[in-house]
């Protein structure tokens, strides 16, 4: 990730990775500090594979942490829709109706940290959510899929 990236995120995100950086470098970190300085007591290193482990491990938690610490810095939260405004920005949850075969999705626009497809969580940078942004309750918009065109209505925005 480019370092000057900035990260759309939620403010509840960005608490669980505060929280969760704060358990890597008050918790595991130093548990495996002394696993090192443990596995180093046991003689020559270079043979010595509980050592090479757990120094394979302080690099890569070491690595998790700085990946982390990054997502932190560049973070720019959303704010979560509770304004009057009713178009559609990042935040917002979105109730679209499918034209063609009247299906209904609901979809909430979030950063690309952030997108949980599972979840029904796009991020704002997807074909639809940009067809979505900027867009109020009534419009219609075309997406264009590796299957064709889909028409959408949009039915609600929160």
């Amino acid at each position: 990730m480019n370092n000057k990236e900035e990260l759309l995120i939620s403010k509840e995100k960005l608490n669980r990775l505060k929280k969760r950086l704060n358990h890597l470098n008050d918790v595991k970190k130093p548990k495996l500090a002394r696993e090192l300085k443990k596995a180093s007591d046991f003689g020559d290193l270079r043979e010595n594979s509980e050592f090479l482990y757990a120094k394979d491990e302080l690099n890569i938690l070491n690595q998790k942490i700085k990946e982390i610490e990054n997502i932190v810095k560049n973070a720019k939260i959303i704010n979560d829709k509770s304004n009057n405004s009713d178009e559609i920005e990042v935040g917002s949850k979105v109730k679209v109706l499918d034209l063609e075969n009247r299906q209904e999705f609901f979809y909430k626009i979030v950063g690309s940290f952030e997108s949980d497809p599972d979840n029904n969580c796009i991020s704002h940078k997807t074909p639809i959510a940009k067809k979505l942004l900027n867009r109020k309750t009534g419009d219609k918009i075309k997406v264009k899929t590796p299957g064709g065109e889909i028409n959408y209505k949009i039915l609600s925005v929160n």
